[in-house]
C-alpha cells in the first residue's frame, strides 16, 4: 500500500524554519508566528489541509510542545481522534499523552 506524506510547515520568506511558536530553545527566530499579522486567508488553507489529513507525525521537540496543548484546545478537536505518530529515540511510552486519541513513537 503506497500512501502520500505531505508535510507542512511555518517558513518566513527569508527561509527561517526556527522555534514558530516560542523562544524557548534559544533559537534567533523563536516566536515569529505569534509577531505575525493574523491573515484569514492563512487559516482557510490550514483548514482545508486538516481535512485531507488521516494522520499527524511529530518529531519529540513537536510532540512535547503540542501534547499538553491540543488535546484540550477547542481550536484543534479535529485532530483529537487522528492516528499520532511521534518519531523519537528519547520517548518512552510514558511520555503518551491520555485522552488525545491513537499515539504510537517510533523508534528507529
Amino acid at each position: 500500500m503506497t500512501r502520500e506524506l505531505v508535510y507542512t510547515g511555518f517558513v518566513t520568506l527569508d527561509g527561517v524554519l526556527d522555534s514558530p511558536g516560542g523562544k524557548t530553545e534559544g533559537h534567533r527566530g523563536g516566536g515569529w508566528v505569534s509577531d505575525t499579522e493574523f491573515v484569514p486567508e492563512a487559516y482557510s488553507l490550514k483548514a482545508e489541509e486538516l481535512a485531507e489529513t488521516t494522520a499527524l507525525m511529530f518529531g519529540r521537540r513537536s510532540y512535547e510542545l503540542f501534547a499538553p496543548v491540543w488535546p484540550g484546545s477547542q481550536d484543534h478537536l479535529a485532530y483529537k481522534e487522528l492516528p499520532k505518530y511521534v518519531v523519537s529515540t528519547g520517548l518512552t511510552d510514558d511520555a503518551v499523552v491520555e485522552g488525545w486519541g491513537p499515539i504510537t513513537i517510533l523508534r528507529s
